[in-house]
């Protein structure tokens, strides 16, 4: 809907899955917002989807606990150090928190996908443990976390894309279930070389 300049007003359901980061760009929308965050939503959640953050305290961020999506970019540059997503949220968009300095991340318990580029270049990002529900990587979702030496991911995973963990310090992984498990996820190419610890033993990645 770029430059969509007579759009005022959007209507989005708990359907909605990924929003990218200019779907809605050059567009006159009204906003809810709520702790310098605009939102997208509907007359009984307005908070329903995170889309941009504007001048945000660097060391917190508040994100409405009734938000199901962080849509693509909505975070991108912010300068924020610490963020704690709410367990509303189930989608977190490509690029979302991309180069924000992240060094401390609690993801939602209820979380499903995680988009690319979404964490990517926060370089003092040291640990992340996925959520028991997470099924979907999207490619260079951590990528240049440079520090980054330490993932737990999840048995709920089916897809992995594109080299998710790029320009990282991990060389071992642990996965929280079976190494037949593990071979039943689809995964593209990686140019990461790491020791995959599976329940019963170890795997290659």
């Amino acid at each position: 809907f770029e430059n969509c300049e007579s759009l005022t007003h959007v209507s989005i359901y708990e359907e909605i899955r990924d929003i990218y980061g200019s779907a809605f760009k050059f567009c006159p929308l009204e906003f809810t917002v709520y702790n310098n965050v605009e939102y997208l939503g509907n007359s009984e959640n307005p908070y329903l989807v995170a889309v941009s953050a504007n001048d945000l305290d660097e060391d917190n961020c508040t994100i409405a606990d009734t938000c199901l999506v962080i849509g693509g970019n909505a975070f991108e540059s912010s300068g924020i150090n610490e963020i704690v997503i709410p367990d509303s949220v189930k989608h977190i968009c490509g690029g979302a928190f991309r180069r924000c300095g992240l060094s401390s991340i609690t993801l939602p318990k209820n979380l499903l996908t995680l988009g690319g580029e979404c964490f990517r270049e926060n370089g003092s990002l040291t640990q992340i443990v996925l959520p028991d529900t997470v099924t979907f990587i999207g490619t260079y979702a951590f990528k240049e976390c440079y520090d980054l030496t330490t993932v737990n991911l999840p048995s709920s995973l089916k897809e992995i894309e594109n080299d998710p963990f790029m320009a990282t310090d991990i060389s071992e992984m642990i996965y929280n279930g079976t190494k037949a498990q593990w071979e039943t996820i689809t995964k593209e190419a990686s140019g990461t070389s790491a020791v995959v610890h599976c329940t019963d033993g170890d795997v290659e990645f």
